[in-house]
């Protein structure tokens, strides 16, 4: 079987870590996707749309260095818990749960 992608970013994609290949937003089609990591001024781009537009109903995360509104559309924000801004607060345990949950039920 497969494994499916994280797209995110091109910001954050070389600074996102997993055991899944992560991919930039403008590189994917989202058919190989299990979720989408995307910062706060990609929420207002229309990235949002057009995710909603594909119907896959792809878990979306937002990461930001502060606290923000959670956006509609967007599954959990990641924050910052460090000065360095790249630490993962246990966030990463959900999206890796609603990751596989999404592909276990299909």
């Amino acid at each position: 079987m497969k494994s499916m992608n994280i797209a995110a970013s091109s910001e954050l994609v070389s600074r996102l870590s997993s055991h899944r290949r992560v991919v930039a937003l403008g590189d994917t089609d989202f058919t190989d996707v299990a979720a989408v990591v995307i910062t706060a001024a990609d929420s207002r781009s229309g990235i949002l749309a057009l995710l909603k537009r594909t119907g896959f109903h792809l878990p979306v995360f937002l990461y930001s260095e502060h606290a923000v509104e959670l956006p509609a559309g967007v599954t959990a924000v990641i924050t910052a818990t460090s000065s360095s801004g790249w630490s993962w607060n246990p966030q990463p345990v959900s999206m890796k749960r609603i990751c596989c949950h999404r592909f276990m039920t299909r």
